[in-house]
């Protein structure tokens, strides 16, 4: 038991041996909670025609701290002395009975009871560190701690929610608390920021609740996006002049890329008074778009032939800048292929003849010039068109007012001729493409228009064979003739013969020894009469022209001369 001194040890007090002194308390309240100080109400003395000294008040059956004020020792009238009490946290809840006792010098104590019951409690108190303001993403660490003290006498089980974007980066936080009277407990919060949180700030409230109240704190940070975007690869490929150039970068972030720029520049000379020097020209600024993975653009102008170098950024939405260099070749447009020289075959007239000129490997305007055709176009006795073929524009014809012909489209170009009549033909061609081509070389084309009998269906026999031939109608003359089959019986073969023994399958040995020899025989015998006959019919021709000119001589000239022989001339004279 404690014991609390008011008044100084040497205090005095008068009082006559008859005197009366009265002491009672007025004890307003009985209860309090821990870790509280109350008055618990006031004892009154009432003195009769007397003083008296209090030396002392002590304090029994309370096991807590208790004061009197005022601290006056010389009782002389009547005293109100309030009493209080001090309840430590933690203390157990529980009904005391006491009492004060007041002493004086030179008489008796006083005695008065006073009574204290500790409530039951679930008091409690929460308080935090404060908290990290920035935290990166990818990283991991602590936000702060949260302390939870029990100010109670019992223990108290306290419900814990996080809310708030917060959340995403707290991690394992308790959904529950326990804390003992007297003792307290702490939440760590630890964050774990993933690599592609969004950055920015985070909020939200950490709420601690039970059955009698609940309370929050407030929780703020901001994720800072500390790591740069990643290139991976560039495509800027080489063109030739006037072409689509689409190029590409594939970046990354773990966020999100922002921005992808390009800067084209190309070396150019510069006189700068006697001296020339090279200076990087700006071409263009290409913008990319993202397109999934990549990110695409396109150059404008691919007119001019040379060596480009690019310099680019690549700029996330944090602001953080990645720079790439690349480099690629504008080289002279090569947009067709053309070939030298046409022969069409020999066709029938009245029809239509078309080659291959040659292809577009570009889309590309390329002019088609007729320098040259030896037959009048459209002429009014002979008709005689020549025109330019592509798959999408048809045939776009040459006009004796305009001999030029424009094809612009990737793809395969024909030279058309048509004439209603027969006759031999050859022109040229001059190709002109843009500024930025290279030169083409010109064409030069002839054919023939003609007529010819057709091939009729026949029939023959030879080497015991029968062979059918079926007319091939063309309007080509080359491709037209017969297309003739036989069947040979397999017993006609010898059996060491295969089917690859060239002709010796069509023509059996047996047959050769049979038929060819005595063919060829007879076509030497053949060859022979012939030569004789024609040596005969020369002889025959030649007595016959001689003949009649010497009947004509007789007839018409050798009357009027006479001619006389000369022995010493040996000759004849007239």
């Amino acid at each position: 038991m404690k014991r609390l001194t008011l008044l100084s040890a040497c205090l005095f007090l008068f009082i006559t041996t008859t005197a009366a002194l009265n002491v009672s308390i007025n004890q307003s309240t009985t209860t309090l909670n821990p870790g509280t100080t109350a008055q618990l109400g006031e004892i009154l003395l009432v003195p009769e025609n007397e003083t008296a000294t209090l030396t002392g008040v002590t304090t029994s059956g309370i096991p807590f701290d208790v004061t009197y004020l005022p601290n006056q020792t010389l009782i002389q009238n009547a005293t109100r002395m309030n009493i209080s009490a001090a309840v430590p946290d933690g203390a157990a809840p529980q009904s005391f009975t006491g009492s004060a006792t007041l002493v004086f010098q030179n008489r008796s104590s006083e005695s008065v009871p006073v009574e204290l019951t500790v409530n039951r409690s679930r008091s409690w108190a929460v308080n935090r560190t404060p908290l990290k303001h920035n935290v990166s993403v990818a990283s991991t660490g602590i936000l702060g701690n949260v302390s939870i003290k029990n100010t109670g006498n019992v223990p108290v089980t306290l419900s814990v929610n996080l809310t708030g974007n917060i959340s995403q980066v707290l991690e394992d936080v308790r959904n529950e608390v326990t804390v003992y009277p007297g003792n307290a407990d702490t939440l760590q919060l630890e964050y774990d920021v993933d690599r592609d949180q969004e950055f920015g700030p985070l909020t939200g409230r950490l709420s601690f609740q039970d059955e009698t109240r609940n309370t929050s704190l407030n929780l703020s940070t901001v994720v800072e996006d500390t790591i740069p975007p990643r290139l991976d690869t560039t495509e800027f490929p080489d063109v030739m002049a006037t072409q689509e150039l689409t190029a590409t970068v594939y970046a990354a972030d773990n966020l999100e890329v922002g921005r992808v720029l390009a800067n084209v520049s190309y070396v150019t000379t510069e006189q700068v008074g006697n001296s020339t020097t090279s200076v990087n020209e700006t071409h263009e600024t290409m913008s990319f778009r993202k397109r999934g993975h990549a990110w695409t653009a396109t150059l404008d102008d691919t007119s001019r032939p040379g060596n480009y170098t690019v310099t680019g950024v690549i700029i996330d939405t944090a602001g953080h800048r990645v720079n790439f260099t690349d480099q690629f070749t504008i080289s002279p447009l090569d947009g067709i292929d053309t070939l030298g020289n046409i022969t069409f075959p020999t066709r029938r007239y009245d029809t239509e003849a078309k080659l291959p000129l040659g292809a577009l490997k570009v889309d590309t305007p390329i002019t088609i010039n007729l320098t040259y055709f030896d037959k009048e176009l459209d002429g009014d006795d002979e008709n005689w068109d020549v025109a330019i073929v592509t798959e999408n524009d048809g045939k776009k014809y040459f006009t004796p007012d305009d001999r030029s012909v424009t094809v612009d489209e990737e793809g395969p170009v024909e030279l058309y001729v048509y004439s209603d009549t027969s006759g031999r033909f050859n022109g040229e061609l001059v190709f002109d493409g843009v500024d930025s081509h290279i030169p083409i070389p010109s064409t030069s084309f002839d054919g023939r228009f003609t007529e010819w009998a057709q091939p009729q269906d026949w029939a023959f026999d030879m080497f015991r064979q029968n062979y059918e031939c079926l007319a091939v109608q063309s309007d080509v003359r080359e491709k037209a003739g017969w297309d003739c089959s036989t069947f040979i019986p397999a017993t006609a073969i010898p059996t060491d013969s295969t089917l690859a023994q060239e002709a010796d399958l069509l023509v059996p040995q047996s047959q050769k020894d049979e038929v060819i020899q005595p063919l060829e025989t007879n076509i030497a015998e053949l060859q022979t009469s012939l030569l004789i006959s024609h040596v005969v019919i020369a002889i025959l021709v030649l007595a016959l022209f001689s003949g009649g000119a010497f009947a004509w001589y007789l007839v018409r000239i050798y009357p009027g001369h006479y001619f006389v022989w000369l022995k010493d001339t040996e000759r004849w004279v007239r």
